[in-house]
């Protein structure tokens, strides 16, 4: 089927060719249709999770955010930046001729990596600015699998913890931490470790990040009528053993949630907090009874996600004097410290992938008598550490003690 310069060579999927390909089979194509294929190419080859295009004074400017970390790519002349964001527009069937209201769209792509075949969903969100319109286009790679629980970076200690609470047959876990920590990538994580076939598990999330085999995922569209609200009722109704949440957002979805959690099923889902143990204060802001949360939440892992050193040209090198300071002041000790380089494997960059970093507050008896006894947040901080809990930054020192994270790319994520 063809449309507006390109081919579907698969049904709604939208095919792309680096320019070097297309120049290997001899085709021709306009130049706008090149131009946007070739940073649609190159974003899904360099790993990119958003592609970032707003106007400038001398035309266009296109960033990719890779590993977490905004970098330049390219810019687009004057006279060809309205047609290249109209072409994006067309792809993602948004009305061109409006650029005062802010759009949403998406649409699919297959391009080809080496001799292996990619469908990656793209979805795009634009912003009417002073300059010209501003448009984000997130990269879905719907062939992405699900990782296991040992690929993370969780330690020994807090895999074993999280496997437990597993083989509960109730009860509430969340993730969280900042947008982009990785929340939902742990939450199917833990999934994974579930033999589907005999559980039934319902997932309700906007978008659904992840195809899973042998589960029942919804998503919400709002476009249509259906809420989170209107799913969270459609799901109990459903007997569902496991409940994946995609998030808390409010009182009704928390309350809903909790209640799931004791009536027999086991709840995922994730918060927004700076760090475990605030999900605990932020459920009560929300309006949650202390003895609903003692009864139905089982344990919040909080998480952020660092770049990984490149395996292939880390360096070794000697702490400096404040370096040593620093770990001392945690308990820890450092003969020898990793450092970024750069090489053509990792875009010269120095790193190459992320890796988590956690910390786990289980709702220990101690738990819920702190929690019971309303103490303050600075209070359940210290109750939380007396039953073992661990700020993930020590978690963090030890993974640069290994040398799998660099002591300034901690620094740069961690408060």
């Amino acid at each position: 089927m063809a449309t507006a310069g390109g081919i579907f060579n698969r049904i709604g999927c939208y095919d792309v060719q680096s320019r070097e390909q297309k120049r290997r089979h001899g085709k021709l194509e306009d130049p706008i249709v090149s131009t946007v294929d070739e940073i649609l190419y190159q974003a899904i080859v360099a790993r990119a999770s958003d592609i970032h295009v707003h106007f400038q004074s001398q035309g266009i400017s296109v960033r990719l955010r890779i590993d977490g970390v905004l970098q330049f790519f390219q810019d687009v002349a004057v006279d060809q930046a309205a047609q290249v964001l109209a072409r994006f527009k067309i792809l993602a069937n948004l009305d061109v001729s409006d650029a005062r209201l802010p759009q949403d769209g998406k649409c699919s792509v297959v391009i080809l990596v080496g001799n292996k075949e990619k469908i990656v969903d793209l979805r795009f969100a634009t912003l009417p600015s002073v300059h010209g319109e501003k448009l984000l286009i997130r990269v879905l790679d719907t062939t992405q699998h699900v990782l296991g629980l040992d690929t993370l970076g969780l330690s020994r200690i807090q895999e074993t913890a999280l496997l437990r609470l597993m083989r509960l047959p109730y009860g509430l876990i969340l993730t969280t931490g900042p947008t982009g920590s990785g929340k939902t990538t742990t939450l199917y994580a833990l999934l994974a470790t579930v033999n589907v076939r005999e559980r039934q598990v319902i997932t309700l999330e906007d978008p659904v990040e992840y195809s899973f085999e042998g589960i029942v995922q919804a998503q919400v569209n709002t476009k249509i009528g259906f809420s989170f609200e209107q799913g969270l009722r459609a799901m109990l109704r459903q007997d569902p053993d496991i409940m994946l949440i995609g998030e808390i957002r409010d009182r009704l979805t928390a309350q809903t949630a909790m209640e799931a959690a004791l009536t027999g099923h086991r709840v995922l889902s994730t918060l927004h907090t700076r760090d475990a143990v605030s999900s605990i204060i932020r459920l009560r802001e929300m309006g949650i009874d202390n003895y609903l949360l003692t009864a139905a939440l089982t344990a919040a892992v909080g998480q952020r996600i660092v770049r990984r050193l490149c395996s292939s040209c880390k360096v070794a090198d000697f702490p400096a004097a404040q370096e040593l300071v620093l770990f001392e002041q945690f308990g820890k000790s450092i003969d020898t410290i990793w450092r970024p380089k750069g090489c053509e494997y990792c875009f010269n960059t120095g790193y190459y992938g992320r890796v988590g970093i956690y910390e786990i507050c289980l709702i220990t008896d101690g738990m819920r008598d702190g929690i019971v006894k309303n103490l303050a947040p600075s209070e359940l901080f210290v109750r939380a550490q007396e039953q073992g809990y661990m700020p993930y930054i020590i978690d963090g020192f030890d993974k640069v003690i290994q040398g799998i994270v660099s002591l300034e790319e901690l620094m740069r994520i961690i408060d």
